[in-house]
Order: C-alpha cells, then structure tokens, then sequence
C-alpha cells in the first residue's frame, strides 16, 4: 500500500476557513428574514416621513405601520393624536411622493409613552416668559418671609 492519500501528495489537504459570518446577514438570509426585511424597510420609510410632520409633533409621533393603503402612526396622547390627524394630507402626500400607494391616516394613542430620539431630547428649552420669573421670584420671598416667620416665633 501506498502512504499517498488520494489527492496525489503525502500531506493531509489544507481546509480554507471561510470568515465568521455577521449575524444578521445569516438572519436575513434565513426563512425567517420577511419580517426582519419589513421592519428595516418600515424604518427607512419612518425617516423619509418624518419630515413631513409638523415641528411640534416630531417629539410625540411615530410611524409605525402600512395596513393595506393606510399609514399607522402611534403618539402620546389624545391630543397629539387630533394634531396629526388635522396634518394628515401634507403626510399622505409626502408618502405618495416616496412611492407608497397609500389613502388614509390611522392614528393610534400608546398606552406607554416612547424615547424621544437623541435629537430632539437635547433640544434647548424655550425660555421663561419674564412674568413666569418674576411670579416664581416673588412665591420665593413669600416663602422665605413665612419661614423666617416660623422660625422667630419657634424661638420666644
């Protein structure tokens, strides 16, 4: 017998290691990819939509679904809920013009309010009206009075 194998040469042949795989590249493309898919391409279409929502309801709206030729959207609160629906032709529109076939609004109020993203969350707040500061100010002395008040007669 013969201490060749059978690729013609006395050592073992050499196994090539393929890279380390990302995990979600095996994930999408697995069976269980579809929702995976519509869930990125839900997000990209929440960004291209989020311009045209008005500047006062960025931080309370999120797009969060198409059911058939509707857009889904959930907010905060009931009152941001009718602010939408009052702005939901400029949006209807903006989805039309990203190519979605789509005809009406649904808005949904979530029980639990969501993250504001990073951007709006650092935005500076809006200052005090001077008769805000000068009521604060004089609550303050007010105060201060009672408890020196409080204080004096605590002492005799």
């Amino acid at each position: 017998m013969s201490s060749r194998n059978s690729f013609g040469s006395g050592s073992p042949p050499r196994r090539t290691r393929k890279p380390p795989r990302n995990v979600v590249d095996v994930a999408m493309q697995s069976a269980l990819a579809d929702p995976l898919r519509r869930a990125a391409w839900l997000g990209k279409v929440g960004l291209q939509l989020s311009t045209a929502l008005p500047r006062e309801l960025v931080a309370h709206a999120r797009f969060a679904n198409i059911e058939g030729r509707t857009l889904v959207y959930l907010v905060d609160g009931p009152v941001w809920a009718n602010r939408l629906r009052l702005s939901a032709e400029p949006i209807i529109a903006s989805a039309r013009s990203v190519g979605l076939d789509v005809e009406a609004l649904k808005v949904r109020v979530a029980r639990n309010p969501f993250p504001l993203p990073p951007s709006v969350g650092n935005r500076a707040q809006p200052p005090v009206p001077a008769t805000e500061r000068t009521a604060l100010r004089t609550i303050r002395h007010l105060l201060a009075d009672a408890q020196k008040r409080g204080q004096s007669s605590d002492d005799s």
